[in-house]
Order: C-alpha cells, then structure tokens, then sequence
C-alpha cells in the first residue's frame, strides 16, 4: 500500500485446463465478467465495437453491501493472448487491473493483479480491505475456472 494506505494492491492466480487463446479470448471481453464475477451485471459497451484497446463498457457493481451501482470500464491493453488490462472507475475511487496468461502443462496459469485507489471515505478503511480484495480475487478466478473447464466437457 502507498498514498498513506489509500492504494490497495492485490494479486490472484490459478490454472485453468484450457487453452491459452481460449481463456484469453474468454477473459479479454468485459461483457463475459458477469458469468464469472458475482459483483457485476448488466454490461453494456459504450464506446468501441469490440474488446479493443480504448473501448469503454458500463455495468452495474456491488463490491459489498448495500446495493448495486454503476462502474465504469475501459480497456488500456490488449496483448493477445498473454496480458489484458484496464482502468475502472467509480464513486468509491478507481482501479487498475490486469490479467496476465501463460501456457503451463494441463491449460494456462492465470494472474489476476489489482491497485485499488480509494477516493472516497473508503480510503480509511484500505488497510482492512486487503483481505476482502484477495478473497473476492480468488473466488472470481475459481469461478472463471469451473465455467471455462465445465464448457470443454
């Protein structure tokens, strides 16, 4: 953590039996995240016609209690098939997030990594959201995991 605890950096892996391309092409597309991260729904593109490097997409997110609320998303890079990131932004702060893939016997290793830069009064409270961050990571990636190897069945 930096900027006096505000910053939250956070990081996730696991291996998924697929290929490569397939989970890259899976992941790479932001209108997939809601088959595979409880916290979003309803996505939708609003800038862009693809998963390309600039387009933008709008959902709904729920990090926690209460309720839903809308987040904000654009893509920054797209390195096919081996890194995805993006920039997402919300009342809460913003956030930076990558997914970096490599082949490995039996499918692709997964790395999942988050800065989250709390802006709101949230920033106070950074220092214990740590683990809560890592363990929503890992419940996502295990999630992404069971649907992209439950497919190839």
């Amino acid at each position: 953590m930096d900027e006096g605890g505000r910053v939250v950096t956070e990081e996730a892996s696991i291996v998924i039996g697929r290929p490569i391309d397939e989970v890259f092409a899976f992941v790479a597309d932001p209108l997939n995240d809601p088959e595979w991260c409880p916290t979003v729904r309803d996505p939708e593109q609003i800038g862009g016609d693809a998963p390309i490097v600039g387009a933008e997409y709008r959902f709904l997110h729920k990090p926690g209690p209460p309720k839903y609320a809308p987040i904000t998303a654009r893509i920054m890079e797209l390195d096919s098939p081996r890194r995805f990131s993006a920039r997402s932004e919300d009342a809460q702060g913003f956030y930076e997030y990558s997914y970096e893939l490599e082949p490995v016997d039996g499918g692709t290793r997964i790395t999942h990594r988050t800065e989250s830069h709390f802006t709101s009064f949230l920033r106070f409270f950074a220092p214990l959201l740590k683990g809560h961050l890592r363990k929503v990571m890992t419940g996502q990636l295990q999630n992404l995991k069971t649907l992209l190897e439950d497919q190839s069945e």
